[in-house]
């Protein structure tokens, strides 16, 4: 099972793309990256965002990606199926049940009041903890204090946000939390199982205890496009990192600290010689 967990929610013509990165130990959920795209992000951008995100040194191999598909969400879900980025689209309804999923497909029905009660009872409990420092975590902190319990005349309970309030923080780190907490089908156990290679390890071997959480979270260090030797691209992976592909031919996307290591060994610098006269020259 994956220990990190990105939640997306998809923004439209007033809301921007909200997105968080979760990290899960046992009972534990640590919030380490919190982002607003650009109100207008084409939604290629969004994928390509996305994307980028899922392939960062810390959490590459060991991420799963749960998008809002309500709405618009179905066709730009699409979008990152046609770019081989593996999801769960989240279908948020105004029920109190959770709809199974079709066999074979990706998509879950899930009430929005599940959604947010995963987040409140974590919270409560101690077992969410966000980081400080991030650029949004007060804007998350703002969205978490503007939603609100209401009571239908029949005695059905749900949150929402206030009325003018932005709650896409709040849903992207629900879908994150979701993600991590969700009860697979079947089908998905025993493809991830598969997946995993987990089959081919000894059977009387133990796993190993969970780490103490770390303090973590994302360099805002841009990211830079890194071509990878022929050599080592046969690899098909550079670390937990899957080496991606453009017009044949293969690639990276990483920091420019990171690059300069690379660009340290003559078959990397070889292959991208434009790449290392600009790191040369700033610093």
């Amino acid at each position: 099972m994956s220990r990190f967990f990105i939640g997306c929610d998809l923004g439209q013509s007033n809301d921007p793309t909200a997105l968080a990165v979760v990290q899960r130990a046992g009972e534990h959920f640590r919030c380490g990256h919190l982002e607003r795209l650009p109100l207008g992000t084409s939604y290629p951008a969004v994928v390509a965002r996305v994307g980028a995100l899922m392939h960062h040194r810390m959490i590459a191999g060991d991420v799963s990606l749960a998008i809002d598909a309500t709405g618009v969400g179905r066709p730009v879900c699409d979008m990152f199926a046609q770019a081989g980025i593996p999801f769960t689209g989240v279908v948020i309804t105004a029920g109190h049940d959770e709809t199974p999923p079709k066999p074979g497909s990706v998509y879950r029905h899930v009430p929005k009041i599940t959604l947010i009660s995963h987040v409140q009872a974590l919270l409560h409990a101690g077992k969410l903890k966000i980081r400080s420092d991030l650029p949004e975590a007060s804007n998350l902190v703002r969205e978490l204090q503007d939603f609100k319990v209401s009571y239908s005349a029949t005695g059905y309970m749900s949150f929402n946000a206030r009325e003018g309030a932005h709650d896409d923080l709040v849903l992207a780190l629900s879908i994150a939390i979701w993600c991590a907490l969700r009860t697979k089908t079947g089908q998905e156990s025993w493809a991830e199982y598969l997946e995993r290679g987990d089959w081919r390890s000894d059977p009387d071997s133990m796993p190993q205890p969970i780490e103490p959480f770390p303090e973590w979270g994302f360099s805002n260090e841009p990211l830079v496009l890194v071509w990878v030797p022929p050599s080592i691209a046969s690899e098909g992976m550079i670390g937990k990192r899957t080496i991606r592909w453009s017009s044949e031919t293969p690639y990276i996307e990483t920091t420019r600290s990171e690059a300069r290591q690379l660009m340290s060994q003559a078959e990397w610098r070889a292959n991208n010689e434009d790449l290392a006269r600009e790191l040369e020259a700033t610093p």
